[in-house]
């Protein structure tokens, strides 16, 4: 392998920000904006790096207001589903199985010409009958604290391979789980989603697709698609952009999953330290009381992980 892990994420910061109709100076008076206001939040235990706060500056639209609520729910999050962020940690002994055997799942390192990040999600031919989907959830978490420090773009375009999906897998998705999926998506990640490419799906594996529908918004319902071949998946996305698996110019899916783990290696130090990260509710300016968020801890604070 001839790249180096930190240049796995190939971004153009100033683009991505003159695509948004602003000027770096802009940009930096935005986030020092939010730095100020991290001041006030007593009940924070840390203060997001610049590349952070402009990752969810752009996310949504250059808003103060709703990147503030963002770079809460980053820390808030934590404190209201310990047991989940507990896996976040691929030094953890049951997220390893889900990294090394189970699933791959990483960006691939080019932005499209209009500077949005395809994202790769494929089971492996690995039968395990304790898979549980949050598992899962927690390797795109592990990778997310890299992506916030690293990366920009427009969003995500994501392709999700089903090819070897099986039955267990199926049969052990509930809705209660595809909801707090939907949860990280719109509340953690926040991610502007482009589209969402289903491939090699089997007839069984179609119901995944269905309760997905059912708890995602419509604009994002709207922007899922399955294809019958890879020729069509092409269409929406260039085929340079995609592994070699696939006839694309990216390295293979074993070789990038091999570099990320590497780059994990290289934020160890980090994944260590936030897991000691908590909220102090008791120094918070305001209660709690968003009902969105109580909702979702309410239905998931009892989930079983393993």
């Amino acid at each position: 392998m001839d790249i180096d892990p930190d240049k796995l994420l190939i971004t153009d910061r100033q683009k991505v920000i003159e695509v948004n109709g602003k000027t770096k100076e802009q940009v930096d008076r935005d986030i020092d904006i939010i730095l100020e206001w991290f001041k006030t939040q007593k009940h924070l235990p840390e203060t997001l790096s610049r590349n952070a706060i402009q990752r969810y500056l752009v996310i949504t639209k250059f808003s103060i207001e709703r990147t503030k609520k963002l770079c809460d729910m980053y820390y808030t999050a934590r404190t209201l589903l310990p047991d989940f962020f507990t896996y976040c940690n691929p030094r953890e002994d049951g997220q390893k199985i889900y990294m090394e055997k189970i699933m791959y799942y990483f960006p691939l390192s080019k932005l499209t010409k209009d500077f949005y990040r395809v994202n790769i999600v494929k089971y492996r031919d690995f039968d395990y009958p304790d898979y549980n989907l949050l598992r899962y959830l927690a390797l795109v978490q592990i990778i997310f604290e890299i992506m916030i420090q690293e990366e920009l773009s427009m969003g995500d375009i994501i392709v999700i391979d089903l090819k070897y999906v099986n039955k267990t897998h199926v049969l052990k998705t509930t809705p209660t789980q595809m909801k707090m999926s939907n949860f990280f998506l719109e509340q953690l990640w926040a991610n502007r989603v482009k589209a969402i490419h289903f491939i090699n799906v089997p007839t069984y594996a179609e119901m995944l697709i269905s309760l997905a529908k059912t708890v995602v918004k419509k604009k994002i319902k709207e922007r899922l698609f399955v294809h019958a071949s890879n020729e069509q998946l092409f269409e929406h996305v260039p085929r340079e952009f995609l592994p070699k698996d696939y006839g694309g110019g990216e390295r293979s899916l074993d070789e990038l999953n091999e570099l990320w783990r590497l780059k994990m290696e290289r934020y160890q130090p980090r994944y260590e330290q936030l897991q000691k990260l908590k909220v102090n509710e008791a120094l918070r300016p305001e209660p709690l009381v968003n009902s969105d968020i109580l909702g979702y801890y309410g239905n998931f604070k009892k989930i079983d992980f393993d």
